[in-house]
């Protein structure tokens, strides 16, 4: 045998056998979860309750990675283009991960191509809360307010693209009002801003939202989803205290790791992830806060994005919302 004819059976072996054993082997090190946002929010929640445990499980670490800016497609566009290894993994939700596709024109990635889906986590409902020198306590008086009162109230979102940002969208189309968008890097900011009335309103998930109106900080004016939250059982949701019967916002996150990414490996994070979901210290501990854990197969949560991206484009388009 020629060292040529060597050299390439050699290459072949390794074809055929370096993926399974790089598999084998997975993880040999840290895995790093990048996150779209601030420390404190509600993804950062959710991938750190489930990162703890899944330390766990594979041995090594999970290291929390913050990359916010630009509603999350920082942080997308770095996991897409990081190794296809298993190692990195976004801490995905509603805002990079579909609305970012209708919302921006030139995106550095392609949610349905880029990033590999290996499960769903959580799905989080929405609140409107106001400054409590805001002299409305629903949404049929603030909707009112706004309308005696054009361009005068502001609202804050977690940033360009965030799930808050199309929330307001959808809420000044429906309503025919005008509130002015804030985006923040993070909650944590748009809350400390609502609180001092620099912003008079702002959307959180429930489990930011919480802790400031049990503290009598903010006041509560709806929830955005189909149901009420039953951690606050007496607030309304849109639909209900409004004349937007249809308005329906509801946040979710997921986990992906870049396109490429063996699917041995990818079925190992799937099968780890959806047994640390499945902990009830992990179910009781989302749920109390204010989370709805529902983990998925990779190609379910596939089929869910393409659908979100479609739903979120004809959001986008129908209230010609901006990346401002």
């Amino acid at each position: 045998m020629t060292p040529k004819t060597l050299l390439v059976a050699a290459a072949a072996l390794l074809m055929q056998f370096g993926a399974p054993a790089a598999a084998d082997t997975y993880p040999a090190r840290p895995l790093r979860f990048v996150v779209p946002y601030g420390p404190g929010g509600a993804t950062d929640t959710y991938g750190r309750v489930v990162g703890e445990k899944l330390a766990g499980r594979l041995g090594q670490p999970v290291v929390m990675d913050y990359k916010p800016g630009a509603g999350g497609t920082l942080a997308a566009e770095a996991v897409a283009k990081a190794a296809p290894d298993g190692y990195t993994v976004l801490v995905g939700d509603v805002g990079p991960n579909a609305i970012a596709a209708g919302l921006y024109q030139k995106l550095p990635y392609d949610p349905e191509r880029s990033l590999a889906p290996v499960s769903m986590a959580v799905y989080l409902p929405i609140m409107l809360v106001a400054n409590n020198a805001v002299p409305v306590s629903n949404m049929s008086e603030l909707v009112a307010y706004a309308k005696a009162h054009p361009r005068t109230l502001s609202y804050g979102s977690s940033g360009n693209g965030n799930i808050g940002h199309l929330a307001g969208a959808l809420l000044n189309t429906g309503a025919g009002i005008d509130l002015l968008h804030v985006p923040y890097r993070g909650a944590p900011p748009s809350i400390t801003d609502t609180i001092a009335g620099q912003v008079q309103v702002t959307f959180l998930s429930v489990i930011s939202a919480l802790p400031h109106i049990r503290a009598g900080r903010l006041k509560p004016i709806a929830v955005t989803g189909r149901s009420r939250s039953p951690l606050l059982p007496d607030v309304a949701t849109v639909a209900e205290s409004s004349t937007l019967r249809d308005y329906d916002v509801v946040s979710w996150g997921a986990f992906f790791v870049p396109a490429g990414t063996p699917a041995e490996v990818v079925e190992r994070l799937n099968r780890e992830i959806v047994a640390v979901l499945d902990m009830p210290e992990v179910r009781d501990r989302l749920t109390q806060a204010g989370f709805i854990v529902q983990s998925s197969t990779p190609s379910q949560l596939g089929a869910f994005v393409r659908g979100e991206v479609r739903r979120w484009a004809a959001v986008v388009k129908a209230t010609n919302a901006r990346p401002d």
